[in-house]
């Protein structure tokens, strides 16, 4: 059971259940399988506006699998809003 939630982790871009294009997913494994930049790619190929961009943590489960501790803190961190956008520049010069 491990090793097929694995696997559907990996290939779930490419099955009928996601509803988001393959290009706008970005697969990080842990602690959630995805974030997905839902409407980034038409944007950047100038089919879409910058206020359909959607930014969306998914995690991927199959069978009885269940969201972990760590996973149900993040859910509950974007429900509140805890969430922001940082640039952190590297300044080689010095």
């Amino acid at each position: 059971a491990v090793l097929k939630g694995k696997m559907a982790e990996q290939f779930a871009p490419i099955l009928p259940e996601f509803q988001y294009l393959p290009s706008d997913a970005k697969f990080l494994g842990d602690p959630v399988d995805y974030v997905v930049f839902d409407g980034y790619t038409d944007f950047r190929d100038g089919d879409g506006d910058a206020e359909d961009i959607e930014v969306i943590l998914l995690d991927i489960k199959s069978g009885g699998a269940r969201l972990s501790k760590g996973q149900q803190a993040i859910a509950q961190a974007v429900r509140e809003g805890r969430v922001r956008f940082e640039t952190l520049r590297i300044d080689f010069d010095d």
